[in-house]
């Protein structure tokens, strides 16, 4: 947990140069009030890899920054949400929490033990663009939606009069570099289609003002991944656009919007599927994925980087929307389940999103029928009717002793 904490350290004392009057620190991390919104800056979870492991050691960094109370999420607000919020994302997406009705601003990012400058400039970016996107952005979007800015104080000092440096000068921040050309050029956008992308994951890849690339998605589908130079922000000048697409279940605006703001909760709170700098949104029954980088944030040593980041939420989405991964034969939720393709399941004990892609336990109820055949002496099983009684995450579900439910279970039929 060393780097991770060094991360944060580093974060709060010299990068983001937190006043400690103005800020309550943990074990996990801390929580500050930049102005009258509190941002929450933190270790999620640690992961060692190892022998049994798929993955190298790594940790999960959330930033999140409160936004809007007091809303109700009526089909015309998650309308709303979808076509003036979240394509216009930048390193940060909305969630909705619907015991709360509060709407927050979330990044998320897997970062290794070594951790690149890349991944410190963006979490630093992302922290100060949630603040910037809340006390800009908040109160008009609470008129819109009818709902109200969220304001908080420090637990000790209470409300924040005057905003930290930070909270005001963004724009300054980004002004000497929001309007020069991208520092990445043409012949690097090749140079790395021509080293990187010509193999699989990638089915088909371009270099053509920036880059475009094909992955597997599903069955008989793809996802692509288009990368933008100089393209404008309307607050952070110009940068880099990346825009992946998915091809998900065809339904109407407010269900689109829904399935848009379940995957940014399952994605910018549970597990990045890529970086988890930017949100989703719904649009004609494509699910998209934006994200914008500010030249500040650009050089052609991230191109690789974003590249198989596109590529790991390519094959993970495939299993979300179509419950299948490339080459597999399953396609659909598991019967009885009473969950649609394209929904984000939810655990049943603790309530959190099961992320696509990400393990799950189930306690299920068949109906079986046994069959002896010429071609199936040993018999086969027809499973008449199946029924799930209990969701849970890999979380939860670790911790399900099987031999009590069975136990129980053998009780309950004593009784």
């Amino acid at each position: 947990m060393a780097p991770a904490h060094d991360l944060i350290d580093w974060l709060f004392a010299q990068q983001l140069q937190v006043d400690e009057e103005w800020a309550v620190r943990d074990e996990q991390g801390f929580t500050w009030w930049a102005d009258r919104q509190a941002q929450r800056v933190e270790v999620r979870e640690s992961h060692e890899g190892g022998a049994d492991s798929d993955s190298s050691p790594h940790f999960l960094l959330s930033v999140r920054t409160e936004f809007l109370c007091q809303l109700e999420l009526t089909d015309q607000a998650a309308v709303t949400i979808n076509s003036c919020l979240l394509p216009y994302a930048a390193l940060c997406g909305p969630v909705y929490d619907a015991e709360k009705k509060t709407l927050e601003l979330c990044s998320l990012v897997r970062v290794s033990e070594e951790v690149t400058p890349f991944l410190k400039r963006a979490v630093s970016l992302a922290c100060l663009l949630q603040i910037e996107e809340a006390r800009v952005l908040g109160p008009g979007v609470a008129q819109v939606l009818m709902a109200h800015p969220t304001v908080s104080g420090h637990p000790e000092h209470g409300l924040r009069e005057d905003p930290d440096a930070l909270a005001r000068g963004l724009l300054d921040v980004l002004s000497p570099h929001a309007y020069l050309p991208c520092p990445i050029t043409g012949e690097d956008f090749e140079e790395a289609v021509e080293t990187f992308m010509q193999e699989p994951p990638a089915l088909s890849a371009t270099a053509e003002d920036g880059f475009s690339v094909e992955f597997p998605f599903g069955r008989d589908s793809s996802s692509f991944l288009s990368a933008i130079p100089n393209k404008g922000h309307p607050r952070y000048g110009q940068g880099l656009l990346l825009l992946q697409s998915f091809v998900a279940p065809l339904m109407d605006e407010a269900e689109g919007a829904r399935l848009a703001l379940l995957f940014n909760e399952a994605e910018l709170t549970c597990a990045p599927l890529g970086y988890g700098l930017g949100s989703y949104h719904y649009l004609d029954g494509v699910l998209h994925f934006a994200s914008f980088l500010p030249n500040l944030l650009l050089s052609p040593e991230i191109l690789p980087h974003l590249y198989y980041a596109a590529a790991h939420r390519a094959r993970e989405l495939s299993c979300g929307l179509t419950r299948s991964h490339p080459g597999e034969t399953s396609p659909g939720p598991a019967p009885g389940s009473g969950v649609e393709a394209g929904e984000v399941e939810r655990c049943d004990w603790c309530g959190g999103a099961i992320c696509p892609g990400n393990a799950m336990i189930t306690v299920n109820r068949h109906i079986e029928q046994i069959d002896v055949d010429e071609e199936h002496t040993e018999g086969i099983v027809t499973v008449i009717q199946a029924d799930v009684v209990l969701t849970l995450c890999a979380g939860c579900g670790n911790g399900l002793n099987t031999d009590v439910i069975r136990e129980m279970l053998m009780e309950a039929e004593r009784e």
